[in-house]
Protein backbone atom coordinates (compact mmCIF):
# COMPACT_ATOMS: atom_id res chain seq x y z
CA UNK A 1 0.00 0.00 0.00
CA UNK A 2 1.10 3.51 -1.31
CA UNK A 3 1.70 6.14 1.68
CA UNK A 4 0.00 9.89 0.41
CA UNK A 5 3.29 12.45 0.44
CA UNK A 6 0.61 15.05 0.79
CA UNK A 7 -0.38 15.06 4.10
CA UNK A 8 -0.55 17.84 6.46
CA UNK A 9 2.81 17.43 8.15
CA UNK A 10 4.32 16.65 5.07
CA UNK A 11 3.35 20.47 3.78
CA UNK A 12 4.38 22.03 7.73
CA UNK A 13 7.54 20.38 7.12
CA UNK A 14 7.97 21.67 3.21
CA UNK A 15 6.93 25.17 4.41
CA UNK A 16 9.76 25.10 7.00
CA UNK A 17 12.01 23.51 4.20
CA UNK A 18 11.32 27.04 2.26
CA UNK A 19 12.47 29.02 5.43
CA UNK A 20 15.30 30.18 3.88
CA UNK A 21 13.92 31.81 1.47
CA UNK A 22 11.74 33.82 4.25
CA UNK A 23 13.68 33.97 7.50
CA UNK A 24 17.30 35.70 5.71
CA UNK A 25 14.85 38.39 3.63
CA UNK A 26 13.24 39.33 6.80
CA UNK A 27 16.01 39.73 8.91
CA UNK A 28 18.22 41.65 6.48
CA UNK A 29 15.05 43.48 5.80
CA UNK A 30 13.67 44.76 8.91
CA UNK A 31 16.89 44.21 11.45
CA UNK A 32 18.59 47.92 10.34
CA UNK A 33 15.04 49.38 11.90
CA UNK A 34 16.12 49.00 14.66
CA UNK A 35 12.45 48.85 16.50
CA UNK A 36 10.27 46.62 19.05
CA UNK A 37 7.92 46.04 16.32
CA UNK A 38 10.35 44.86 14.13
CA UNK A 39 12.01 42.15 15.95
CA UNK A 40 8.60 41.12 17.63
CA UNK A 41 7.61 40.45 14.02
CA UNK A 42 10.59 38.88 13.20
CA UNK A 43 10.44 36.60 16.69
CA UNK A 44 6.67 35.62 15.97
CA UNK A 45 7.81 34.88 12.03
CA UNK A 46 10.85 32.31 13.02
CA UNK A 47 8.63 31.03 16.45
CA UNK A 48 5.40 29.71 13.76
CA UNK A 49 8.23 28.28 11.52
CA UNK A 50 9.64 26.17 14.58
CA UNK A 51 6.60 25.24 15.58
CA UNK A 52 5.95 23.44 12.55
CA UNK A 53 8.41 21.26 13.69
CA UNK A 54 6.75 20.33 16.09
CA UNK A 55 3.29 20.20 14.88
CA UNK A 56 4.08 18.03 11.97
CA UNK A 57 5.80 15.26 14.23
CA UNK A 58 2.60 15.10 16.51
CA UNK A 59 0.09 15.24 13.46
CA UNK A 60 2.32 12.72 11.97
CA UNK A 61 2.18 9.68 14.53
CA UNK A 62 -1.42 11.13 15.74
CA UNK A 63 -3.03 10.60 12.59
CA UNK A 64 -0.49 7.36 11.25
CA UNK A 65 0.90 9.08 8.34
CA UNK A 66 5.12 8.66 9.53
CA UNK A 67 6.40 8.35 6.02
CA UNK A 68 9.84 7.78 5.39
CA UNK A 69 10.11 10.81 3.61
CA UNK A 70 9.13 12.93 5.92
CA UNK A 71 11.24 11.18 8.25
CA UNK A 72 13.74 12.25 5.88
CA UNK A 73 13.14 16.02 5.05
CA UNK A 74 11.93 17.10 8.74
CA UNK A 75 15.73 17.03 10.12
CA UNK A 76 17.02 18.97 6.73
CA UNK A 77 14.16 21.03 6.88
CA UNK A 78 15.10 21.87 10.70
CA UNK A 79 18.67 22.86 9.47
CA UNK A 80 17.73 24.75 6.57
CA UNK A 81 15.71 26.73 8.98
CA UNK A 82 18.10 27.52 11.49
CA UNK A 83 21.02 27.79 9.31
CA UNK A 84 19.39 30.30 7.21
CA UNK A 85 18.71 32.44 10.16
CA UNK A 86 21.99 32.44 11.96
CA UNK A 87 23.74 33.18 8.53
CA UNK A 88 21.30 35.99 7.90
CA UNK A 89 22.39 36.79 12.07
CA UNK A 90 25.67 36.81 11.20
CA UNK A 91 25.35 39.27 8.21
CA UNK A 92 23.48 41.75 10.44
CA UNK A 93 26.05 41.55 13.25
CA UNK A 94 24.08 39.51 15.56
CA UNK A 95 26.24 36.47 16.11
CA UNK A 96 30.06 36.00 15.44
CA UNK A 97 31.20 34.18 12.47
CA UNK A 98 33.30 31.16 14.52
CA UNK A 99 29.99 30.61 16.35
CA UNK A 100 28.14 30.01 13.02
CA UNK A 101 30.82 27.98 11.36
CA UNK A 102 31.52 25.90 14.37
CA UNK A 103 27.44 25.07 13.87
CA UNK A 104 27.70 24.57 10.32
CA UNK A 105 30.69 22.01 10.11
CA UNK A 106 28.85 19.97 13.03
CA UNK A 107 25.88 19.77 10.91
CA UNK A 108 27.96 18.36 8.52
CA UNK A 109 29.85 16.16 9.72
CA UNK A 110 26.99 14.38 11.20
CA UNK A 111 25.22 14.60 8.17
CA UNK A 112 28.21 13.12 6.75
CA UNK A 113 28.24 10.03 9.74
CA UNK A 114 24.85 9.37 8.62
CA UNK A 115 25.04 8.85 5.13
CA UNK A 116 28.27 6.79 5.77
CA UNK A 117 26.22 4.36 7.70
CA UNK A 118 23.40 4.59 5.48
CA UNK A 119 25.30 3.18 2.89
CA UNK A 120 26.41 0.34 4.77
CA UNK A 121 22.79 -0.37 5.50
CA UNK A 122 22.83 1.31 9.22
CA UNK A 123 20.28 3.64 10.37
CA UNK A 124 21.15 6.26 13.10
CA UNK A 125 18.19 7.53 14.66
CA UNK A 126 18.26 11.11 15.63
CA UNK A 127 19.42 11.29 19.18
CA UNK A 128 17.52 13.03 22.54
CA UNK A 129 20.82 15.29 23.22
CA UNK A 130 20.64 16.41 19.38
CA UNK A 131 16.59 17.06 19.91
CA UNK A 132 17.92 19.34 23.00
CA UNK A 133 20.58 21.26 21.04
CA UNK A 134 18.19 22.05 18.24
CA UNK A 135 15.74 23.22 20.67
CA UNK A 136 18.61 25.37 22.45
CA UNK A 137 19.42 26.58 18.95
CA UNK A 138 16.13 28.05 18.45
CA UNK A 139 16.08 29.28 21.61
CA UNK A 140 19.21 30.96 21.06
CA UNK A 141 18.07 32.50 17.21
CA UNK A 142 14.84 33.76 19.54
CA UNK A 143 16.85 35.76 21.31
CA UNK A 144 18.62 37.04 19.55
CA UNK A 145 15.60 38.56 17.23
CA UNK A 146 14.31 39.84 20.21
CA UNK A 147 14.98 43.82 21.10
CA UNK A 148 17.18 41.86 24.40
CA UNK A 149 19.21 40.69 21.71
CA UNK A 150 20.40 43.98 20.48
CA UNK A 151 21.19 44.96 24.08
CA UNK A 152 24.73 44.97 25.76
CA UNK A 153 23.48 44.76 29.28
CA UNK A 154 26.02 42.18 31.19
CA UNK A 155 23.36 39.60 32.24
CA UNK A 156 22.02 39.85 28.71
CA UNK A 157 25.21 39.15 27.82
CA UNK A 158 25.97 36.16 30.51
CA UNK A 159 22.52 34.28 28.79
CA UNK A 160 23.72 35.14 25.05
CA UNK A 161 27.47 33.00 26.01
CA UNK A 162 25.59 30.52 28.04
CA UNK A 163 23.07 29.98 25.84
CA UNK A 164 26.02 29.07 23.27
CA UNK A 165 28.03 27.16 25.51
CA UNK A 166 25.26 24.46 25.93
CA UNK A 167 24.74 24.57 22.24
CA UNK A 168 28.23 23.89 21.36
CA UNK A 169 28.79 21.21 24.93
CA UNK A 170 25.44 19.41 22.95
CA UNK A 171 26.63 19.58 19.06
CA UNK A 172 30.04 18.04 20.22
CA UNK A 173 28.90 15.32 22.44
CA UNK A 174 26.06 14.27 20.36
CA UNK A 175 28.40 14.86 16.62
CA UNK A 176 30.48 12.60 18.75
CA UNK A 177 28.15 9.66 19.69
CA UNK A 178 26.83 9.85 16.02
CA UNK A 179 30.34 8.76 15.69
CA UNK A 180 30.63 5.93 18.23
CA UNK A 181 27.44 4.67 16.73
CA UNK A 182 28.70 4.67 13.02
CA UNK A 183 31.68 2.85 13.88
CA UNK A 184 29.91 0.15 15.73
CA UNK A 185 27.33 0.10 12.66
CA UNK A 186 30.31 -0.20 10.52
CA UNK A 187 32.31 -2.51 12.55
CA UNK A 188 29.01 -4.81 12.81
CA UNK A 189 28.30 -4.84 9.27
CA UNK A 190 32.17 -5.77 8.02
CA UNK A 191 32.58 -8.03 11.21
CA UNK A 192 35.80 -6.81 12.15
Amino acid sequence: MSQRVYTIPMLLTLVRLFSPLVMPFLILYFWPDFSFVSHLLLMVVFMLLALTDVLDGYLARRFGEVTKLGQILDPIADKFLIISSLFALFAVGAIGFVWVLIIVLREIFVMAIRYIACEHGATIPVSRLSKIKTWLQLILILFLLSPLGMSYQPLVYTFYFVLLFAIITCSFYAAYTYYVRCLDALFRTYDF
